[in-house]
């Protein structure tokens, strides 16, 4: 990984990848980093977690070693080579532990755009032998007067997270949106 040093926010965009495992990892590590929704998550923080994050901070401040080109280098043991060896790293035996409601709720993938995240989260459901349970969208307009600001063509072109929603059981579920405030809120496990 090549760290760069007094880089404006327009360069970002060039900057290499990093990958989810080890984003995951450092957020799960680093709760000041996130959103309050997430720092509000259960996390299960290990030694090996607080090392990670710690190797982490130092590369971002520079204080790491490099080579000629600026590359850190990193051991082997964070690297993943694929999706399935990700998934394998987050979700280890995961038809054995599916049920294991403190294992399955301390873990995520993150991922930089929705298609990606889409990808996982098909690849995870498929390994669960559980019924799957699809709840599709409706994708017509109600009123005549927007047909023409949003044809269904371009509607249905929207990649949107969890559209439609399948569900499976064992599989958690965190509610995102205020249905019923006195009942269920955000970050509600159902």
């Amino acid at each position: 990984m090549k760290v760069e040093k007094d880089f404006i926010k327009a360069d970002s965009a060039n900057l290499p990848k990093v990958d989810s495992f080890m984003i995951a990892n450092f957020f799960a590590s680093n709760p000041d980093f996130c959103s309050a929704e997430f720092r509000n998550a259960k996390t299960s923080v290990d030694v090996e977690s607080v090392v990670y994050a710690q190797k982490l901070l130092e590369i971002g401040k520079g204080h790491l070693h490099t080579d000629q080109e600026g590359i850190v280098h990193t051991p082997i043991f964070h690297v993943v080579e694929s999706e399935d060896e990700l998934i394998d790293q987050v979700f280890p035996n995961l038809q054995l532990h599916i049920f294991d409601e403190n294992l399955m709720c301390e873990r995520t993938v993150l991922a930089p755009k929705n298609k990606t995240v889409a990808k996982i989260n098909k690849t995870i459901l498929d390994e669960i032998t559980s019924e799957t349970l699809v709840y599709n969208f409706i994708d017509t307009v109600t009123s005549s007067d927007y047909t023409t600001s949003y044809p269904v063509d371009f509607l249905n072109s929207l990649v949107l997270s969890g559209v439609p929603l399948e569900l499976k059981v064992g599989v958690p579920v965190l509610l995102m949106r205020n249905l019923d405030t006195p009942r269920l809120c955000n970050d509600t496990r159902l």
